[in-house]
């Protein structure tokens, strides 16, 4: 129990006798030293030090009635609705010259020392399960492990009740798991769950078990929890976090753990705070990206059910840049290319240049080639400060790529060559730098670079190379058309039509014998638009 003692300083004597006392008895006392040491007192400190104690213990007095200090106390103490037990010195003190709240009040003389401790509730098991839970509330965890503990010695003067007891054991294994006192945590829940076997305890245990890295009882525990309790929604995403941590069931179980979660949030019976139905959206939509790995045909719907987990997070918790990104991320994936822009740009961050790298692509991706360099640009200079050089690369290939849809040809070969300097054996650097090559004509610097990186074609890493060396050969040479079969082949092409990096799609001769035409005539045909190679019909002008 901790009090403060309000006085005047003329009275310092007495209040130290009274202060002794308290002390022998096991009250934490505090007072202001500077105001016994004649010093001015600090205000911000005594209102701190007021709402910090469990009890306000105001010494009236001549002097104190006078003291402006003395009343500028009592009135905090009052605003703040502290339990306030105040004392005289004598007799003679007017207690009509009190505020009424306190002349209301008994007031005990300062030597009746066991009616004040009557007052204070001393030692009782009610005060101190009270004092711990307010220690506990204010984050206080030391303390209110010292009260829960005292609490637990009073409780066994007041009889044994399991019920009640196991309750004790829950709250100070908490107190005891945010103080950082896994272990000690973990042994007051286990006799938590011998006194009374209750969803709480073993909800507790397990997440004092998880604490540990112990996974296995955790899980364990988990399930204890939720056959006593089914529609315990933390336990639900409890045992979902340690599964999914421990790889210790399949993607679908974990999945439906937190479907479930949030389906109880969701229903009128179950409420569920604001940071639970985060927590279950945020951790169903990492799972749900294993998921895709399993699942490649449902991708789409699974993506649909990311953009909507994503989506919750961000309106629960707005400024949350981490979210954000992720909503970006994932309707980027799914082609919602200005939905992803938005959100890449309100997650943006000086310490993480990854929503950045995405920033520049997705608007690359969205036409938007002069932004794209602007924002790859910055990325270069962020990734440099973060030394991530492989991004830097990244950043800077996209700059090329941007260049080169802007028709800004040797501006991209400038581009290209600082990237390749920068990486000389990086793949993305040389190909665009062998594109920009080859849309400037210059097949004599560009067909040296695309064949170095042909080479790797039988890895499937460079069909892009053999497309670009189809295209600058000449699709009606004999080397041409084997590079384009080459590509068409790796790609999996077997009706013999493949398009090329530049959007022109060209046919050549495959197994059901499709007739070999050259890009060239396709072009003259029809237009240089992807839609085609790939079937679809868009409605722009290229597809009508």
């Amino acid at each position: 129990m901790r009090v403060f003692v309000s006085y005047s300083s003329k009275d310092h004597r007495k209040v130290e006798t009274l202060v002794s006392k308290l002390k022998s008895k096991g009250v934490d006392v505090w007072i202001d030293e500077s105001r016994l040491a004649g010093g001015d007192p600090l205000w911000e400190t005594i209102e701190a030090a007021i709402d910090d104690n469990d009890y306000f213990l105001p010494v009236i007095s001549d002097h104190s009635l006078l003291s402006e200090w003395f009343h500028k106390e009592l009135r905090h103490a009052y605003r703040t609705n502290r339990k306030t037990v105040p004392l005289r010195i004598s007799g003679e003190v007017n207690l009509e010259e009190c505020p009424k709240w306190i002349a209301e009040l008994r007031v005990p003389f300062l030597s009746e020392l066991d009616q004040i401790l009557k007052a204070l509730e001393f030692h009782t098991y009610d005060n101190l399960l009270s004092a711990a839970r307010v220690h506990f509330r204010k984050k206080r965890y030391e303390q209110a492990v010292e009260a829960y503990q005292d609490a637990l010695v009073q409780a066994e003067k007041k009889g044994r009740d399991e019920v009640r007891d196991s309750v004790i054991y829950i709250e100070l294994s908490r107190a005891q798991e945010k103080s950082d006192d896994i272990e000690g945590a973990y042994q007051s829940a286990t006799k938590a769950i011998d006194l009374h076997e209750s969803p709480q305890s073993f909800l507790q245990r397990a997440r004092c078990a998880r604490l540990a890295k112990d996974s296995e009882i955790a899980i364990e525990n988990f399930r204890r929890c939720l056959e006593l309790e089914p529609d315990n929604v933390v336990a639900l995403n409890g045992l979902g976090m340690v599964l999914y941590e421990s790889k210790n069931s399949t993607i679908q179980e974990i999945a439906s753990l937190f479907r479930n979660g949030i389906q109880l949030c969701e229903g009128t019976e179950k409420e569920c705070s604001n940071e639970l139905k985060f927590k279950l959206n945020f951790h169903l939509g990492f799972v749900l990206e294993k998921l895709i790995e399993q699942e490649p045909n449902n991708r789409l719907d699974i993506l649909s059910e990311m953009a909507q987990c994503f989506k919750i997070c961000s309106e629960l918790d707005p400024q949350n840049r981490k979210t954000r990104f992720l909503r970006g991320y994932t309707e980027h994936q799914r082609g919602n290319l200005s939905i992803a822009i938005e959100n890449y740009r309100q997650s943006l961050e000086d310490k993480n240049g990854r929503p950045l790298f995405c920033l520049g692509y997705a608007l690359f991706e969205n036409d938007c080639w002069q932004d794209a360099i602007q924002i790859f640009v910055k990325g270069v200079n962020q990734f440099e400060v973060l030394n991530q050089p492989d991004s830097v690369v990244g950043c800077m290939v996209g700059i090329v790529r941007s260049y080169i849809k802007l028709n800004r040809i040797t501006e991209a070969i400038r581009a290209g060559r600082e990237a390749v300097k920068r990486a000389p054996d990086d793949i993305r650097a040389l190909l665009v730098l062998a594109e920009a090559y080859s849309l400037h004509h210059n097949a004599e610097k560009a067909i040296p670079i695309a064949k170095k990186l042909a080479l790797k074609a039988a890895e499937g890493k460079c069909v892009r190379a053999l497309k670009l060396l189809s295209s600058i050969e000449g699709a009606r040479t004999s080397e041409g058309k084997s590079f384009a079969k080459e590509a068409a082949k790796l790609q999996g092409d077997k009706g013999g039509f493949f398009k090329d990096w530049f959007g022109i799609r060209q046919t050549i001769e495959g197994e059901d014998g499709v007739p070999f035409e050259t890009a060239e005539i396709i072009h003259s045909r029809r237009t240089k638009s992807v839609c085609h190679a790939r079937g679809w019909l868009c409605g722009k002008k290229c597809c009508l």
